[in-house]
């Protein structure tokens, strides 16, 4: 079986990409980042309360193929309750072992968005509030 056919294939990943878990915005999120991959046109932007260096709150809208919405989704709930430094400390292996399929190099990148979206949106929360403080 391919790598795509892995993915395809897991009941939890077709469940986010059908019904995504945390779609929807936070008004007011201290993290708010938007980015696109502009080779397939995913489009992802997330949002998320911080709480003591810890992710208390994540939601995410966003277009694009089955693979990113499902991406979005997992990471949404798989990342809650996360510290901030965990999250940048993330990987591509990471994002592999926490969807439980090894992808394609085409398919990474749409699964990665949504990860380095985030991952972005704290390093410019921490930048912010190291300025403030």
């Amino acid at each position: 079986m391919n790598d795509l056919m892995d993915f395809y294939s897991r009941e939890e990943l077709l469940e986010h990409a059908k019904k995504p878990r945390n779609e929807g915005v936070i008004k007011n999120a201290p993290i708010s980042y938007r980015d696109a991959n502009q080779l397939c046109g995913d489009e992802v932007e997330i949002f998320a309360n911080v709480k003591d260096g810890v992710i208390s709150k994540i939601k995410f809208l966003g277009s694009g193929c089955f693979v990113s919405r499902a991406a979005s989704s997992l990471i949404s709930e798989k990342l809650l309750g996360k510290k901030l430094e965990e999250v940048l400390a993330m990987t591509a292996s990471d994002l592999d072992e926490l969807l439980g399929a090894k992808l394609t190099p085409g398919r990474i990148k749409c699964a990665f968005l949504p990860l380095a979206i985030l991952q972005n949106g704290i390093r410019e929360y921490l930048k912010k509030n190291k300025k403030d403080n």
